[in-house]
Protein backbone atom coordinates (compact mmCIF):
# COMPACT_ATOMS: atom_id res chain seq x y z
CA UNK A 1 0.00 0.00 0.00
CA UNK A 2 1.67 3.29 -0.83
CA UNK A 3 0.40 6.41 0.87
CA UNK A 4 0.34 9.76 -0.31
CA UNK A 5 2.55 12.59 1.11
CA UNK A 6 0.13 14.67 3.65
CA UNK A 7 -0.97 15.13 7.62
CA UNK A 8 -1.22 11.31 8.97
CA UNK A 9 -2.14 10.50 12.49
CA UNK A 10 0.35 7.78 13.73
CA UNK A 11 0.17 5.56 17.11
CA UNK A 12 -2.40 2.53 18.79
CA UNK A 13 -5.56 3.71 17.10
CA UNK A 14 -7.88 2.15 19.03
CA UNK A 15 -7.47 5.60 20.78
CA UNK A 16 -8.49 7.05 17.99
CA UNK A 17 -11.27 5.22 16.49
CA UNK A 18 -14.66 4.68 18.08
CA UNK A 19 -15.39 1.60 20.27
CA UNK A 20 -17.70 0.17 17.53
CA UNK A 21 -15.30 0.45 14.68
CA UNK A 22 -12.22 -0.77 16.87
CA UNK A 23 -14.36 -3.52 17.65
CA UNK A 24 -15.04 -4.75 14.30
CA UNK A 25 -11.94 -3.99 13.27
CA UNK A 26 -10.11 -6.23 15.48
CA UNK A 27 -12.72 -8.69 14.75
CA UNK A 28 -12.69 -9.01 11.39
CA UNK A 29 -8.56 -8.23 10.34
CA UNK A 30 -6.51 -8.77 13.60
CA UNK A 31 -4.69 -11.85 13.01
CA UNK A 32 -4.31 -11.08 9.08
CA UNK A 33 -0.94 -10.83 7.18
CA UNK A 34 -2.07 -8.33 5.54
CA UNK A 35 -2.18 -5.10 7.72
CA UNK A 36 -3.74 -2.56 5.44
CA UNK A 37 -7.31 -1.14 5.17
CA UNK A 38 -9.90 1.27 5.25
CA UNK A 39 -12.14 3.21 7.77
CA UNK A 40 -14.57 4.69 5.92
CA UNK A 41 -12.87 4.88 2.86
CA UNK A 42 -9.54 6.11 4.44
CA UNK A 43 -6.66 4.04 4.18
CA UNK A 44 -5.15 2.31 7.19
CA UNK A 45 -1.93 0.68 8.12
CA UNK A 46 -1.29 -1.12 11.33
CA UNK A 47 0.71 -4.01 12.83
CA UNK A 48 1.32 -5.35 16.28
CA UNK A 49 4.79 -4.37 18.16
CA UNK A 50 7.42 -6.50 18.86
CA UNK A 51 6.74 -6.40 22.83
CA UNK A 52 2.68 -5.44 23.03
CA UNK A 53 1.78 -3.00 24.46
CA UNK A 54 4.16 -0.53 26.24
CA UNK A 55 5.15 2.88 25.21
CA UNK A 56 7.02 3.10 22.54
CA UNK A 57 10.20 6.07 21.26
CA UNK A 58 9.99 7.59 18.01
CA UNK A 59 12.41 8.46 15.64
CA UNK A 60 11.93 11.39 12.40
CA UNK A 61 14.35 13.08 10.39
CA UNK A 62 12.72 16.19 9.49
CA UNK A 63 8.53 16.57 9.61
CA UNK A 64 6.56 18.37 11.29
CA UNK A 65 5.17 16.56 14.85
CA UNK A 66 2.30 17.36 17.31
CA UNK A 67 0.73 15.32 19.67
CA UNK A 68 2.54 12.70 21.82
CA UNK A 69 6.23 12.54 22.99
CA UNK A 70 6.16 8.90 22.94
CA UNK A 71 3.60 6.07 21.37
CA UNK A 72 1.34 4.38 24.40
CA UNK A 73 0.22 1.27 23.42
CA UNK A 74 -2.09 -0.53 24.87
CA UNK A 75 -4.06 -2.60 22.12
CA UNK A 76 -0.46 -4.02 21.14
CA UNK A 77 -0.80 -2.09 17.45
CA UNK A 78 0.63 1.01 16.03
CA UNK A 79 -1.02 2.08 13.03
CA UNK A 80 -1.12 5.10 10.37
CA UNK A 81 -4.23 7.08 9.12
CA UNK A 82 -5.07 10.28 7.11
CA UNK A 83 -6.33 12.93 8.82
CA UNK A 84 -9.32 12.67 6.80
CA UNK A 85 -10.53 10.38 9.41
CA UNK A 86 -11.46 13.25 11.55
CA UNK A 87 -14.20 13.84 8.88
CA UNK A 88 -16.10 10.54 9.06
CA UNK A 89 -18.11 9.02 11.67
CA UNK A 90 -15.02 6.53 12.74
CA UNK A 91 -13.84 8.93 15.33
CA UNK A 92 -14.88 11.65 18.29
CA UNK A 93 -11.53 12.90 18.44
CA UNK A 94 -10.83 16.44 16.79
CA UNK A 95 -7.10 17.52 15.06
CA UNK A 96 -6.81 19.94 17.95
CA UNK A 97 -7.58 17.17 20.89
CA UNK A 98 -4.85 14.97 19.37
CA UNK A 99 -2.37 17.66 19.43
CA UNK A 100 -2.74 18.36 22.61
CA UNK A 101 -3.32 15.16 23.92
CA UNK A 102 -0.11 12.42 24.37
CA UNK A 103 -1.57 9.48 23.16
CA UNK A 104 -1.39 10.32 19.33
CA UNK A 105 0.56 11.42 17.16
CA UNK A 106 0.42 14.03 14.01
CA UNK A 107 3.16 14.37 11.56
CA UNK A 108 3.03 15.90 8.22
CA UNK A 109 4.88 13.40 5.82
CA UNK A 110 6.28 15.09 2.63
CA UNK A 111 7.07 12.37 0.57
CA UNK A 112 5.17 9.35 -0.62
CA UNK A 113 5.91 6.31 1.17
CA UNK A 114 4.96 2.90 2.08
CA UNK A 115 4.69 1.64 5.27
CA UNK A 116 5.77 -0.85 6.99
CA UNK A 117 6.97 -3.66 9.67
CA UNK A 118 10.85 -5.00 9.81
CA UNK A 119 11.54 -7.28 12.71
CA UNK A 120 10.00 -4.68 15.30
CA UNK A 121 10.55 -1.26 13.65
CA UNK A 122 7.87 0.63 12.23
CA UNK A 123 9.11 2.76 8.87
CA UNK A 124 6.42 5.15 8.07
CA UNK A 125 7.18 7.82 5.97
CA UNK A 126 10.50 9.09 7.72
CA UNK A 127 8.90 8.00 11.26
CA UNK A 128 10.88 4.91 12.80
CA UNK A 129 9.38 3.42 16.30
CA UNK A 130 11.42 0.86 17.42
CA UNK A 131 8.89 -1.31 19.04
CA UNK A 132 12.15 -4.01 19.27
CA UNK A 133 14.71 -2.15 21.44
CA UNK A 134 14.43 -3.76 24.73
CA UNK A 135 16.68 -1.27 26.21
CA UNK A 136 14.18 1.69 25.69
CA UNK A 137 11.13 -0.43 26.11
CA UNK A 138 8.91 1.25 28.52
CA UNK A 139 6.28 -1.29 30.28
CA UNK A 140 2.97 1.36 30.99
CA UNK A 141 2.83 -0.60 33.96
CA UNK A 142 6.35 0.12 35.42
CA UNK A 143 5.92 3.85 35.30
Amino acid sequence: MRMKSGIYIIGDLCYLLTDEVWQNLCDNQFDQEIHQTEVDGVPMYWHHTYYGDGCYDFYTSDDKISGARNIPVDSGTIGIISVDILSTTATNRTFKDICESKDLLIVEIKRDFEPKWDDGTFYLGSVEIWTNDEENYEDEDEE
